[in-house]
């Protein structure tokens, strides 16, 4: 349950010649006018996209997303069994999340059943969809990055009860990092993931 969220994507008019441009415009903040193409051209060049390498995207995405679930689920219940002793994420309860990491071409859904995180059956819809790439979701779980600068600049999106969107964002930037267990271990083996995911990408 990496931490996630949200937007939508806007081409304008001569953009759909190059579909990079188009890709990157989307994840620029909304409230700038980029009408001017020279000025466009200029910080489209500034954004560089850490992609998942297709070659290893094709055999993960041939992982059942139940396996994926099962594999996060017990991860992240043993990090967060502080929290979820004190209720914390009592109000997933009942609830069912979509996690797709699009580079990656992986998708799984989560739920929150009996005090624990659990891989959701395929005949539930989930009443969220966090979607991302790989390269954000390291840097969200590592805190480089905090999460509204993610989702303003729509490089996290979020579908579905933006109440509840709000609700596992805000649980999870509560977090104490230092209080979770293994945390020296689990940051630095994090840290070191997205220094070489940056070199070889």
């Amino acid at each position: 349950m990496l931490r996630l969220l949200a937007a939508t994507m806007f081409v304008r008019p001569g953009m759909v010649r190059n579909p990079y441009k188009v890709y990157t415009f989307c994840l620029l903040p909304a409230r700038q006018n980029y009408s001017d193409g020279k000025r466009f051209n200029m910080t489209s060049k500034t954004i560089h996209r850490h992609l998942f390498p297709s070659l290893l995207a094709k055999p993960l995405s041939l992982v059942p997303g139940r396996l994926h679930a099962t594999l996060i689920s017990g991860v992240l219940n043993q990090l967060l069994a502080g929290p979820i002793h004190d209720g914390d994420l009592d109000f997933m309860s009942g609830r069912y999340l979509r996690v797709e990491v699009v580079d990656a071409g992986i998708r799984f859904d989560l739920c929150f059943d009996s005090g624990r995180l659990r891989a959701a059956g395929s005949g539930n819809s989930p009443e969220l969809i966090f979607r991302g790439n790989v390269h954000d979701f390291l840097l969200l779980a590592t805190r480089r990055e905090d999460s509204d600068s993610l989702f303003f600049q729509r490089r996290l999106k979020i579908e579905g009860d933006t109440d509840l969107g709000l609700a596992i964002k805000n649980f999870l930037d509560a977090i104490e990092m230092e209080s979770l267990p293994w945390h020296r271990q689990v940051n630095g083996f994090l840290g070191r993931a997205v220094n070489l995911y940056e070199r070889i990408t």
